[in-house]
């Protein structure tokens, strides 16, 4: 078993439509993953202070402004993986998702094994991410993207 697999693998998914995205909440519920689904923005709040999940989907065509705000607030209280993604693939939506500056952007359409590579990426990344000081020589940045020098 590796390290992805023995990590609680838990994902809020905030979204417009409660239907949509039902296959990938399927999908992941078949393959251990606690999953909470909301599309009222106080009530996905309180439920990750509450339960503090180490995953959160946020879609980057979402018209609430708010958000926008959301994930440098979440970050800055725990450690959790923001993965933004497009619930309405349009052209417009493609530009704003591609504006955003993240290490956690799902291809669209969005797919439940698109959602685990995203998850063996940040726990993978995790120590680097925690011990940001002590970063060995042979390693270059924090987190996932770290390789070894030749």
């Amino acid at each position: 078993m590796n390290s992805s697999q023995k990590q609680r693998k838990e994902l809020v998914i905030f979204k417009q439509r409660m239907t949509s995205l039902a296959n990938l909440e399927s999908f992941l519920n078949n393959r251990d993953w606690e999953i909470y689904g909301a599309n009222d923005l106080g009530k996905t709040l309180s439920y990750i202070v509450q339960y503090r999940p180490n995953f959160l989907m946020l879609p980057a065509d979402h018209p609430d402004v708010r958000l926008i705000s959301l994930p440098k607030l979440l970050s800055q209280a725990y450690p959790i993986c923001i993965m933004h993604y497009l619930e309405f693939p349009t052209g417009r939506n493609v530009h704003l998702l591609n504006q955003i500056k993240s290490d956690y952007i799902l291809p669209t359409p969005v797919s439940g094994p698109a959602i685990e590579r995203m998850a063996f990426k940040y726990f993978q990344g995790t120590p680097f991410e925690i011990q940001r000081n002590n970063t060995p020589k042979g390693f270059k940045g924090p987190g996932f993207n770290s390789q070894m020098q030749l």
